[in-house]
């Protein structure tokens, strides 16, 4: 994958301590690029800060912990320090505090961290404890290689990882991300890696179907779906749409439907009133004839009605959430 690797195993406090400071090095040395850090082994959580375990650990008392281990946080802020344009950590290492009384205190975990530009996976949840498996891998870890060599961004893997670990140990584990970074990122090109939209990872033009609007930075699925959803089926069909090789799809609010709304109308014979408010990147495939799309706002304090908005009229009202309308996704 064009990595160079710098590994270390059963590290000691010292040996452990120097890896970190030779990955931060390298980053620094080179301005492109992708930084990935992978931690596998004990980490707990102290007073909100995350620390890394090291093999030669003796401490009788959890308040020595930070005096005898290393913090995750610091190493996710050198390395957006670096400048690279995405810095991925994978931590693997959500492991029982033996410090911490089950009766006053939660049992372990690794406290929720993330950084801007940086994409960072956690092999459980904020808090919980993750398994180690009866094998050479923890069930994480086997998901993660298992999903490594798909052709998928990597918002796509890390669903993924989360289905198959939450199903391997009957939902007692379930992996999180927190995603701050922009644009998409492969780890494994898709086949078509020879188009010029494609380059070093990072998918840099965009499907047909989709359009970025040049006014707002809004990303947009075109009107091309024309079947109708209540409004928990329009969240979930955006949640679960793919499309321009992008996974992070939502339903965006009155405000953001908005802003491809326009103030005067184009002819559009689709149309029951023969004219539509959108704008013209996105009309042509506009063949609705009642051109009404959710928004995820709520109406006013009542959430069982949302806002509607009719590019038929360039108008928004409310509606009943069990109502059908169109849907048109945003990232």
């Amino acid at each position: 994958m064009g990595f160079k690797v710098i590994e270390g195993y059963n590290l000691s406090a010292l040996a452990l301590d120097d890896r970190v400071m030779e990955f931060t090095s390298l980053l620094r040395a080179k301005k492109d690029g992708v930084g990935l850090f992978y931690f596998a082994g004990h980490g707990i959580e102290v007073g909100g800060v995350n620390y890394l375990i090291p093999s030669d650990i003796r401490v009788s008392n959890q308040k020595y912990i930070p005096y005898k281990s290393t913090p995750l946080n610091p190493i996710i802020e050198m390395m957006n320090e670096t400048g690279k344009r995405l810095n991925i950590a994978i931590l693997d290492a959500c492991r029982e505090n033996p410090f911490t009384s089950t009766r006053n205190n939660k049992r372990g975990g690794l406290a929720s961290f993330s950084a801007s530009g940086t994409f960072v996976a956690y092999s459980a949840e904020s808090g919980k404890l993750a398994e180690d498996g009866s094998g050479n891998l923890s069930p994480f870890a086997e998901s993660f290689i298992k999903e490594l060599d798909r052709p998928q961004t990597i918002e796509r893997l890390f669903k993924n990882v989360r289905t198959d670990v939450h199903t391997k140990t009957g939902g007692k584990q379930t992996p999180e991300t927190k995603n701050l970074i922009m644009g998409d990122f492969y780890f494994k090109l898709p086949e078509e890696s020879q188009d010029p939209s494609l380059h070093s990872g990072f998918r840099v033009e965009r499907s047909q179907n989709i359009w970025r609007d040049p006014d707002t930075g809004y990303t947009w699925q075109k009107p091309i779906d024309n079947k109708e959803y209540n409004w928990r089926e329009a969240v979930q069909y955006c949640e679960d749409l793919e499309l321009g090789g992008y996974s992070d799809w939502r339903l965006p609010s009155r405000g953001e439907l908005r802003t491809i709304m326009t103030e005067n109308s184009y002819p559009n014979s689709k149309s029951y009133s023969g004219k539509t408010y959108i704008k013209k990147p996105l009309l042509e495939t506009m063949t609705m004839k009642y051109q009404i799309f959710w928004t995820a706002t709520k109406y006013n304090s009542d959430s069982s009605y949302s806002w509607v908005l009719s590019f038929n009229n360039g108008n928004d009202v409310s509606s009943n959430r069990s109502g059908s309308w169109y849907v048109l996704c945003l990232r």
